[in-house]
């Protein structure tokens, strides 16, 4: 009967072979878990969109993306543009996800923000800049905590 070779034991096999195998195996992992985490992003992305547009805002841009960074989600209420940042996290024992925007991100935000207004010709408006953090543990149902004007 034929084996069947998965990336994980094909990973291992050939850094078994090198004599660096714990190396290998971390790397694939990591792999893996940065699969996850963008593919659990985007879920949340589309959660936070279907949120937002239920509150009445219409979406305007998502994974807007430039040399400074990337804006989530940018939206209006017909008069304010609202940039959203998104945060999902599976597991509630790390760090909550409104605690995850760091000062270096608030930055890019901002720049970001910046270029999205020249590129799309935007005179001045108002603006804010709002975060949906997104607790989805695997097989329950997601939270949704929308915090406006964070920055």
């Amino acid at each position: 009967m034929p084996t069947t070779t998965t990336p994980l034991r094909t990973a291992t096999r050939n850094a078994a072979s090198t004599g660096n195998a714990a190396a290998s195996l971390n790397a694939t992992l990591r792999s893996r878990a940065t699969t996850h985490n963008k593919s659990l992003g985007r879920k949340g992305e589309a959660l936070a969109a279907q949120y937002l547009e239920s509150q009445g805002l219409t979406i305007l841009d998502t994974n807007y993306t430039c040399r400074h960074g990337e804006l989530d989600l940018v939206a209006t209420d017909g008069q304010t543009l609202i940039v959203c940042e998104v945060k999902t996290r599976s597991d509630p024992s790390f760090e909550p996800p409104a605690a995850a925007l760091t000062p270096r991100q608030a930055r890019r935000i901002r720049e970001s923000t910046e270029s999205w207004l020249t590129l799309h010709h935007v005179p001045w408006v108002p603006i804010r800049c709002d975060l949906v953090a997104i607790l989805w543990p695997p097989g329950d149902p997601p939270t949704l905590d929308h915090r406006r004007a964070i920055l």
